[in-house]
């Protein structure tokens, strides 16, 4: 039970919560218990709430002692209460009515509220559970995947739940790159350096040599302008020496032929001719073989990269191919230049092929990334995209998305079908359902039965318990209209006075016997109990001190009858009155709470364990200090007044002249003992000394007086 104070500004709170059957409250006048006990019966709605303030709190508009009408009256008030217990029958029976909607039917083929209920979790619980399944087998399928890996050994039935939506398809030809990678280890391709040639230069100077001629030195007249004839005498003269007989003729070789053959072929013109013709053979056939040495080998690079490499790849090797039929065709016309140096040949007109310089940016670029390739890096994706293909391929097969649609639709039936039960049941356990309507009615059968109750009786219990406490006793008494009131008859003198005219001290047992044996009626005559709120705000006032042991155990014996849904709050000043009657109590089963004030709001300390709670007065004191001191808002000169109470008490224990007690400490005795009682020089006695300044004089004091360990033992500030 909760209270509201956000609206009352003597609290630091804004509420306060009364959780346990049993509350104790321990506060001193002007902290609020009064406000509290209003607050309670103003807030705790749904309870039968039962106040007591005292004597005046009982007394009706004519300051009579509550009594009842008795006599006809009676016949009216039990005529209601039959009315009332039909209606309670009407609504027992429409709670009947509407159990057999919200209770599962005997007939399996009935249904109502609680079975299409029933229905449709079973539904959904099984949907949920076989989605859980495919989840669980699924992680299982993938982290047993070996070929290749898909994930790490710690994967589980969470690691999938949260990567169906990255799930994708692949094609196959990244499944089998991504495959390729996940198998390959660390690689580092060497950069080929792809032939740099000026084509243009080598066509200009064969074209060069092919457009130039070897002029003859010496004439020699059959072999003129005959360039076969010219071959075959440098055939013969190659093959034969001199003497021999010709090959082609059958005659033999003059020395003069010989003589005649070697100056016309070795003359110098045509040697370096000759030697020029090679020199540029040689240079285009090293060049041929540098083209063939060029060589792309595609196992130094990973298998991402293969594709594009294998197009460029093509593509160089196209243009090795036509750089070499290009050098071919030029090497071929140099050759057949060797047979025609005497005459001018015709020249070359070739297309250039393009150079590398394009392939060479591409390939390099390739080599780099391959070898800055991270690959433990790619591998982790490549096992992320296979993995995710797996689970695309495993929730498509399982129709995942319809099952997760279908999910959500068996969950919008069965909240709908636990709304509607819970509708149903509120109808009868709601705030305005009809168990409060039975509640209600039964509070006011109740209020009805109390009407008729005979108060002799009550008046008898109350003499008898009183009857060695006081010199008086309750008389009830009926008038001429047969309304009863209550009177006091005194025991010494048999004279009958008005029960107003008591003491304070009798008017307050008086009223709180009353009030308790009230308490009891209700429960006597209830056939339904109505939880029930019962307050005793300081029901044991100065006055009362010859009659606490009564109030005492009045009050432990009404708690020992308290029931588990109803609420019993003390609120009270008086020390030694609280620690008697909480004796007992255990502090895990109980509320225990303080209310202290700092002079401006009252703040709450909930007592826990029993070395929290103060065990005497003078404990209570020294735990008003330590809050005083302790708390912020609070001035110096608060502390003085428990000081001294402290002094007073310990110096009267111990038999010490208080006089003695401050000798020692110059000004103690003024600043304890007289501003205590009053505030008018206060600012001055103070003298701006402070909480510490304060409690140091007071602890000098002590041990002054050899005390320090009682000071000590107390303090703990």
């Amino acid at each position: 039970m909760k209270i509201n104070l956000a609206h009352e500004d003597v609290f630091k709170d804004n509420e306060i919560s009364f959780d346990k059957n049993i509350n104790f409250v321990f506060g001193k006048n002007g902290t609020g218990k009064s406000t509290i006990t209003k607050l309670i019966k103003e807030q705790a709605s749904g309870y039968d709430i039962r106040i007591f303030q005292g004597f005046e709190g009982i007394l009706d508009a004519n300051k009579k002692l509550n009594a009842v009408v008795l006599g006809e009256e009676n016949t009216s008030i039990n005529s209601q209460i039959e009315d009332k217990l039909d209606d309670i029958e009407k609504i027992k029976q429409q709670i009947t009515t509407i159990m057999n909607t919200i209770n599962m039917p005997e007939n399996a083929d009935d249904e109502n509220f609680r079975s299409k209920y029933e229905n449709a979790k079973t539904a959904f619980t099984s949907m949920e559970s076989e989605i859980k399944q495919f989840k669980t087998l699924s992680a299982a399928d993938i982290k047993n995947e070996t070929s290749p890996q898909l994930s790490a050994p710690s994967y589980n039935v969470r690691n999938f739940a949260s990567e169906i939506e990255k799930a994708c398809f692949l094609q196959d030809t990244e499944i089998s790159q991504l495959t390729s990678l996940l198998k390959s280890e660390a690689k580092k391709a060497d950069k080929t350096k792809l032939p740099i040639i000026d084509l243009r230069a080598y066509l200009k100077d064969v074209n060069e040599i092919l457009n130039n001629k070897v002029n003859e030195k010496v004439i020699i007249t059959r072999l003129e302008n005959n360039e076969d004839k010219r071959k075959f005498a440098e055939k013969g003269l190659n093959c034969h020496h001199k003497g021999d007989i010709c090959a082609f003729c059958g005659n033999k070789i003059e020395d003069d032929t010989f003589i005649e053959l070697e100056s016309y072929f070795s003359a110098d013109e045509v040697k370096i001719f000759q030697n020029r013709i090679q020199f540029m053979i040689e240079r285009i056939n090293q060049e041929i073989l540098n083209t063939q040495k060029v060589d792309i080998t595609l196992d130094q690079f990973y298998p991402e990269f293969l594709e594009k490499l294998t197009f460029i790849k093509d593509e160089i090797e196209g243009k090795l191919k036509s750089y070499s039929n290009f050098f071919l065709k030029l090497m071929s016309a140099l050759q057949s230049k060797e047979s025609n140096l005497f005459v001018e040949s015709s020249m070359l007109d070739l297309e250039i092929p393009l150079d590398f310089s394009d392939l060479q940016i591409k390939f390099n670029d390739i080599v780099n990334e391959n070898n800055k390739n991270d690959l433990l890096k790619k591998q982790n994706e490549a096992q992320e995209k296979l993995r995710y293909h797996k689970i695309k391929m495993l929730i498509n097969k399982f129709d995942y998305i319809v099952k997760i649609n279908e999910l959500g639709n068996l969950e919008k039936e069965m909240n709908k079908a636990l709304l509607d039960l819970s509708n149903e049941k509120n109808k009868i356990d709601g705030e305005n359902g009809l168990n409060n309507q039975i509640s209600n009615i039964q509070g006011e059968i109740n209020n009805l039965r109390a009407q008729t109750k005979d108060e002799k009786k009550l008046a008898l219990i109350i003499n008898a318990k009183l009857k060695h406490f006081v010199s008086c006793e309750l008389d009830h008494y009926e008038n001429e209209d047969g309304k009863g009131f209550y009177r006091v008859k005194c025991l010494r003198s048999n004279t009958i006075r008005d029960i107003t005219q008591l003491s304070t001290g009798e008017k307050n047992i008086i009223a709180f016997l009353y009030f308790i044996e009230k308490i009891g009626e209700i429960d006597e005559n209830e056939s339904g109990h109505q939880k029930k709120v019962i307050v005793f705000d300081d029901p044991m006032n100065s006055n009362d001190d010859t009659m606490q042991y009564i109030i005492i155990d009045e009050l432990q014996e009404l708690i020992k009858k308290i029931k588990s849904d109803d609420k019993f709050i003390l609120l009270t000043h008086n020390n030694h009155f609280y620690l008697n009657v909480k004796y007992g109590r255990k502090y895990n089963e109980d509320k225990f709470i303080r209310f202290v004030s700092n002079g401006y709001k009252t703040s709450f300390k909930f007592l826990v364990k029993e070395q929290e709670n103060f065990k005497t007065n003078y404990d209570a004191l020294w735990n008003e200090i330590v809050f005083l001191f302790n708390e912020n808002s609070t001035g110096p000169e608060l502390l003085l007044n428990p000081i001294r109470r402290i002094i007073e008490t310990y110096t009267k224990f111990n038999g010490i002249n208080k006089n003695k007690f401050y000798e020692s400490q110059s000004g103690a005795k003024k600043l304890f003992d007289v501003n205590s009682h009053s505030i008018d020089d206060l600012e001055a006695d103070l003298n701006g000394k402070t909480k510490n300044d304060i409690i140091l004089l007071m602890k000098q004091c002590f041990e002054d007086n050899n005390a320090i360990e009682h000071f000590n033992k107390h303090w703990n500030g």
